[in-house]
């Protein structure tokens, strides 16, 4: 992994990928760092895969944005954006009904953009949408 990125504590462990939370030594500022673990053919495939639609949706302000990759390195990994507010899983059963239907339609929209390229989401559960701090709480898949 390039130097300009440490792994701090593991988030969580993936059907294929470990998550960790990560600091770039270059900003200061923190990040996520997605590893491949798995490293058969159809995982590699997969890594490829997702680090190429999530490039596609850089600027998409629902989708979490690619800060860097690099899938030749071993263990191949992406460096993704840091959700200032957790995921909505800690949100399960306390939330009011108009912030949750907000929610959806902020992950409706990023969903539809991924389609309209031809891409998909395999994994969408609530530990896996994500909430920021903006003008208002941005959700991203």
């Amino acid at each position: 992994m390039d130097r300009r990125y440490m792994k701090l504590d593991l988030i969580k462990q993936g059907g294929f990928a470990n998550i960790y939370n990560g600091r770039d030594f270059k900003t200061g500022k923190k990040v996520v760092i997605k590893e491949l673990r798995d490293r058969t053919i159809d995982s590699i495939m997969r890594f490829s895969r997702e680090e190429r639609i999530l490039r596609e949706h850089v600027g998409n302000p629902h989708v979490i944005q690619i800060l860097d990759s690099n899938l030749q390195d071993f263990p191949p990994y992406l460096v993704l954006e840091y959700a200032t507010h957790g995921s909505v899983e800690q949100y399960i059963g306390k939330l009011e009904w108009q912030r949750g239907a907000y929610w959806l339609w902020q992950i409706s929209y990023g969903l539809g953009q991924i389609h309209r390229q031809d891409g998909f989401h395999r994994d969408i559960k609530p530990p896996n949408i994500l909430l920021f701090a903006g003008h208002s709480e941005i959700v991203k898949l």
